[in-house]
């Protein structure tokens, strides 16, 4: 399921004509009916491993212990009609996908950081410095640290910067303007990601990994011009778990590891795009040697 869904996440991402001209789709028939079988594949996997011996068993009266049990009481007992089973489904499925993007994420900042092992070591000097217990001994990093470390979360949102992935496009459901300009009903609109990612007029050297340029006077700082997620309720739904879960992966590495390149590659990471080929980086991970206390 996993190696599936990575497939489907690599080939939306890949930017094809047919997804701006829908008139182009017709040219795409034996590539859509893969990535429907992959999808299919996937959909069997949720109901046989995850679904199947909790649909029925969930009553009422029981108290939700997890997602998935939320969705299937809302499905079955819930006062929202408009709520299937399939659309159940598919927020399942978008939520065990995310994978894709964490990890890919994960592979790009790493690629990124070995790089750069000035960055790696101001890291580890702020996790070592928020994490120590006295006596040569230091805890493990949690999710409650990340404000306390403002040097990580920028390295964070400085991947986030330099992937610059397009953001997913919208249709107007009225007339409408923006900035001035006329927006038809049923207009289909795209926000350049990669500009305001990579503006020389909105950024020092947008080209260089820069994580000092998320802090502000000791504190992280998210400009309002960047929108990697988008905004509003339409905005990502997936922003918070690429956030905190890779906060979360990337400290606890950088506690553990230097990371070095392996075998001499190319470490070239391209910029525009979060999805990644199966088999694109490798990594020497060395021990650090400090007495962690779990």
């Amino acid at each position: 399921m996993v190696e599936n869904l990575d497939e489907i996440f690599y080939e939306i991402n890949q930017g094809y004509a047919a997804d701006f001209l829908p008139f182009l789709l017709p040219f795409h028939t034996n590539h859509l009916e893969k990535m429907n079988k992959l999808a299919r594949e996937v959909r069997k996997f949720v109901l046989e491993y995850i679904i199947e011996d909790r649909y029925e068993a969930l009553i009422a009266e029981d108290e939700p212990q997890d997602y998935v049990e939320c969705l299937i009481k809302e499905v079955r007992y819930g006062e929202d009609s408009d709520f299937s089973w399939n659309t159940a489904l598919f927020a399942l499925e978008d939520v065990i996908g995310g994978h894709c993007a964490i990890t890919n994420f994960l592979v790009k900042v790493l690629a990124y950081l070995v790089k750069e092992p000035q960055i790696q070591k101001k890291i580890q000097e702020e996790i070592d410095a928020v994490t120590y217990l006295g006596d040569k001994k230091w805890r493990g990093v949690a999710i409650s640290d990340r404000n306390k470390m403002p040097f990580t979360e920028g390295t964070i949102f400085e991947a986030i910067r330099m992937i610059a992935s397009a953001i997913v496009p919208r249709v107007s459901n009225q007339d409408s303007s923006v900035n001035g300009y006329r927006i038809k009903k049923d207009t289909l609109i795209f926000l350049d990601n990669y500009d305001l990612s990579m503006s020389e007029e909105l950024w020092d050297e947008p080209h260089k990994f820069k994580p000092d340029r998320f802090i502000v006077n000791g504190h992280f700082v998210k400009p309002n011009h960047f929108l990697p997620f988008g905004g509003g309720r339409r905005g990502c739904m997936g922003y918070k778990m690429v956030q905190l879960v890779g906060f979360g992966m990337l400290t606890n590495i950088m506690q553990h590891f230097t990371v070095l390149p392996a075998n001499f590659e190319d470490y070239t990471v391209p910029v525009g795009s979060l999805a990644l080929p199966f088999d694109t980086y490798s990594f020497n991970f060395v021990k650090r040697g400090i007495d962690i206390v779990i």
